[in-house]
């Protein structure tokens, strides 16, 4: 059965609703367990939900917790998760660190008492998206023998680590052989199991997945991985204070379903900028070296938790770009004409800036007749404030401590070329570029109701056909073919690069079409103006973006 992300995020939060959980932890306990099945991992998704609700109703988690603070220096802090659902309480967690972060430059959060909480995976964003280093540490019931041992000692003891690279390098994986879920997921469905994952008490080899539930997991790696594993429990439930592994329930065993878990986390954020070195370019240079050599980036597959908020942009987010396109272009166009600007040069302005560069300018000067002149410096105007966005607005962005989806949409609403949009919003990364690349493409498409009135109100009329930019077809053909059709990696990767090569080109093209002559000819004052708006404009937009919660 197949179901889309928004119902299975709903049916998710409605169940938790239900079991007593509040609204906004319920949808980020959802958010968690969905991406995990949206990442092609369902051994920690939905198929989970069940155990949580059976426990949630028995008494083993509690709907009510709150994250209490036990004690706070400097840049830790250890809070008490009161038998909680560990999903929201570990994004919690994380994103307190990347507070504590900003502030100290390096942070751990230590949360004892919790609950299972999914693929760890998901609570490495909030620093990502903030340009930090994340890794995340928990335990759960044991599973894992010592080497040569009979008994379990340790769970699968998972750990996570992100990277701020361009693009993100990302380790999310058990220090078991293999995730006790997926286990789990092959006894639900009836499966055997591969050598090697499982053995039982005598420290033999089992492949009945059933039977490896009950049983133990080998290490990864032999004395390697239980050696790892017992980094993780030491620096979460040793650190922490909190139950070790083995006296910690399975959520597995209904007979357990009464039992609080008392699970640790512990998340520790590094803020590359507080060391003082520019970190940037050799992570990002450790990263090209992987995909250049043909390999697969860790963690290059998965999207962000938070891909919805900018991917569809929704009712909040075209509000948003309606207010700012509006605003943009009926205020500047009045402010041009107030400066002693022709009405002609300051509804091309307008629509420049507001919309789209020289593709809105072009479209809109063929519904009055503009003169060359004025076409030129309008072009020439926007050329140059979006040529300038590419420098000021990566380095704002960082400085306001924007996240990358934020960013990204505030790129999308302040600059206005396409191509501009796409080179500064790749200076941030490939989350900023997807959001601004969304969000200024639902600028482009006001266009069409911009052109449709102006021509109304002359005597040029234009088909609809005629005021969409043919760059925005492209964009829904290739968005079409790419997930309709299961095109090779290759494939994708080829598009990609061209992609880059055509940009470089529609770059140096714009910079051709800047004719300083006709700024020149028409003097400072709309040329001040420009600049002035372009300043007014982006931190309009910023405010707006920020207001709806991009």
């Amino acid at each position: 059965m197949e179901i889309s992300v928004d119902r299975a995020l709903s049916h998710a939060t409605s169940i938790l609703i239900k079991a007593g959980v509040n609204e906004v932890n319920s949808e980020k306990t959802a958010r968690a367990i969905v991406t995990s099945d949206v990442w092609g991992n369902p051994s920690h998704g939905l198929m989970r939900l069940p155990f949580y609700l059976q426990r949630l109703t028995q008494g083993g988690v509690n709907p009510k917790a709150e994250l209490k603070v036990i004690s706070e220096f400097g840049g830790t802090i250890s809070l008490d998760g009161q038998d909680g659902l560990g999903h929201w309480q570990l994004l919690d967690g994380a994103q307190i660190g990347v507070t504590k972060a900003k502030q100290h430059g390096i942070s751990l959060v230590s949360i004892a008492n919790s609950s299972h909480c999914g693929a760890l995976g998901v609570y490495l964003y909030p620093a990502l998206d903030a340009k930090m280093i994340s890794m995340i540490f928990t335990n759960g019931p044991a599973v894992m023998p010592a080497v040569g041992g009979n008994s379990p000692i340790l769970s699968t003891s998972p750990i996570a680590c992100a990277i701020p690279s361009n693009p993100p390098m990302i380790v999310d994986l058990s220090t078991s052989a293999v995730a006790r879920g997926k286990i789990a997921s092959a006894a639900k469905a009836g499966r055997s199991i591969p050598q090697g994952w499982a053995v039982n008490e005598k420290g033999e080899a089992i492949t009945d997945a059933k039977q490896a539930l009950m049983g133990m997991l080998a290490p990864l790696g032999g004395a390697k991985g239980f050696a790892l594993g017992l980094m993780v429990e030491s620096l979460s439930a040793g650190l922490s204070g909190g139950s070790l592994s083995r006296a910690i329930p399975d959520m597995f065993n209904p007979d357990d379903d009464k039992k609080a878990q008392g699970i640790s986390h512990t998340v520790i954020t590094i803020n590359p900028a507080s060391i003082g070195k520019d970190s940037k370019e050799g992570l990002d240079e450790l990263a090209a070296s992987i995909t250049a050599s043909g390999g697969r980036l860790p963690g290059s597959k998965r999207v962000s938790p938070n891909i919805d908020k900018f991917i569809e942009v929704g009712p909040k987010g075209l509000f948003a770009v309606v207010i700012i396109v509006s605003a943009v272009f009926l205020g500047l166009r009045y402010a041009a004409m107030k400066s002693g600007s022709s009405e002609s040069l300051s509804t091309l302005i307008a629509g420049g800036f507001a919309i789209c560069g020289a593709t809105a300018i072009a479209a809109i000067s063929s519904t009055r007749k503009s003169e060359e002149r004025d076409v030129s410096y309008a072009v020439a105007l926007v050329a140059l404030c979006g040529t300038l966005s590419v420098f000021v607005i990566p380095p704002l962005a960082n400085l306001f401590s924007l996240s990358d989806a934020t960013a990204g949409a505030w790129i999308g609403a302040a600059v206005h070329d396409v191509g501009q949009v796409i080179a500064t919003a790749s200076l941030m990364g490939p989350a900023a570029l997807d959001s601004a690349v969304i969000v200024k493409l639902t600028r482009v498409v006001l266009l069409i109701p911009l052109i449709i009135l102006l021509s109304y109100k002359t005597s040029e009329k234009r088909s609809l056909k005629s005021a969409t930019p043919v760059f925005v077809i492209g964009f829904v053909a290739c968005a079409l073919i790419v997930n309709a059709l299961s095109l090779p990696e290759s494939a994708i990767n080829l598009g990609k690069e061209s992609s880059k090569i055509f940009l470089s080109l529609g770059l140096l093209g714009m910079g051709l079409s800047v004719k300083w002559a006709a700024i020149k000819a028409l003097g400072a004052k709309p040329l001040v103006l420009g600049l002035l708006a372009w300043v007014a404009c982006g931190g309009f937009a910023l405010a707006v973006i920020i207001s709806v919660g991009l």
